[in-house]
């Protein structure tokens, strides 16, 4: 160990530096693979919708295109358009709605 002051403080600081940029770095990878893979499953996803025929989802809020869904406003102002909440007991399949009991029993 150095007797110098200096040094001292550098061969102490050293290994918190070192441990930081080796977490920095592996955090930045961490997310930029995420980013990638969410960037790719998109674009999967996106071309599976196009050959099924299905609208393309809102890429800003995914929960968008399940949660709501805004119809055009009836009148000739500027209303804002209503939004129709699906119900948490009930699910669309295809043509047709499950509902849910409190049971956990579902009916088509």
């Amino acid at each position: 160990m150095p007797d110098n002051f200096w040094a001292n403080a550098v061969f102490s600081v050293t290994p918190t530096i070192l441990i930081g940029l080796i977490f920095w770095f592996t955090m930045r990878a961490i997310f930029r693979s995420d980013r990638t893979e969410r960037s790719v499953y998109a674009k999967i996803d996106a071309e599976e919708r196009a050959k099924l025929g299905l609208p393309v989802a809102n890429s800003a809020s995914p929960a968008a295109s399940t949660d709501a869904i805004a119809e055009p406003a009836a009148s000739s102002g500027p209303a804002a358009p209503s939004r129709t909440v699906a119900s948490p007991a009930t699910a669309p399949v295809g043509d047709t709605t499950i509902t849910f009991s409190d049971s956990g029993s579902a009916t088509p």
